[in-house]
């Protein structure tokens, strides 16, 4: 059975080691901008571009639920950290 996943298609910025996603929508209502999250049910995932490494990642909706930001990276940190750190080959696409 093919199923149909929900998504959001972004462009993400490489800034050093880490490759930024935003995840949220903004819009424009009579008391101006509004920026807000993804709720629950609403998308699957985000699909993200960077140019920088001319790559696509795949977020599913557990990485960035309820967050305005992902950061993927791209090499080890340099403090050692292991724990809340999204490695971007967990989730990439390459392009041809």
């Amino acid at each position: 059975m093919t199923k149909l996943v929900r998504v959001q298609c972004k462009s993400a910025e490489q800034r050093g080691d880490v490759i930024g996603v935003r995840c949220y929508f903004s819009n424009r209502s009579a008391v101006g901008f509004v920026r807000r999250v993804y709720r629950s049910g609403e998308i699957d995932a985000i699909a993200a571009y960077c140019p920088g490494v001319e790559r696509c990642y795949f977020l599913p909706s557990d990485i960035f639920g309820g967050r305005t930001h992902v950061q993927l990276r791209l090499q080890p940190v340099r403090n050692r950290q292991l724990r809340g750190i999204n490695w971007r080959g967990t989730t990439t696409s390459k392009l041809h």
